[in-house]
């Protein structure tokens, strides 16, 4: 018992480290302040990587209008009752609605993502919206911006 416990803590500390590392190379994820967009509102933005996103977003002649962290989804983890918040909400000139979370690579497949993904594909499907979850490296193949 004490063995498989050890051997799972190792596991488990290797993944998390995996991650931080990851994470540490991409220091300018985490990053905190007020971007003002063109249509004259403050967004509170948590990384430099969503102020990226915001800035192409306004400068983006596809996109008709944005908003950052207004809608709340309702998922369950772990046999609880959670809140996921997604980053954007992007309506296009072509009419098409958007759902948009931006996150580091090494954070897309971790178990509480999966959970708000398919959340937020489930809010999506019934509410005629496109979901998708970006990093900074994908941000170039984006249709709209």
């Amino acid at each position: 018992w004490k063995d498989k416990a050890l051997l799972y803590y190792i596991i488990r500390n290797e993944k998390l480290s995996k991650i931080i590392s990851e994470l540490h190379m991409h220091r300018s994820y985490w990053y905190k302040g007020i971007y003002n967009s063109k249509d004259g509102k403050e967004h509170y933005y948590k990384s430099l990587w969503e102020l990226d996103f915001m800035k192409r977003l306004d400068a983006s002649c596809n996109v008709k209008n944005w908003d950052y962290e207004i809608l709340a989804i309702k998922y369950r983890l772990n046999n609880s009752n959670k809140t996921y918040i997604p980053d954007f909400v992007i309506e296009t000139n072509d009419n098409k609605k958007y759902l948009i979370e931006v996150k580091p690579k090494a954070l897309i497949e971790t178990k509480i993502n999966i959970s708000k993904k398919n959340a937020a594909i489930e809010w999506c499907s019934k509410n005629d919206h496109e979901f998708s979850c970006v990093s900074k490296e994908n941000f170039d193949n984006i249709s709209f911006l």
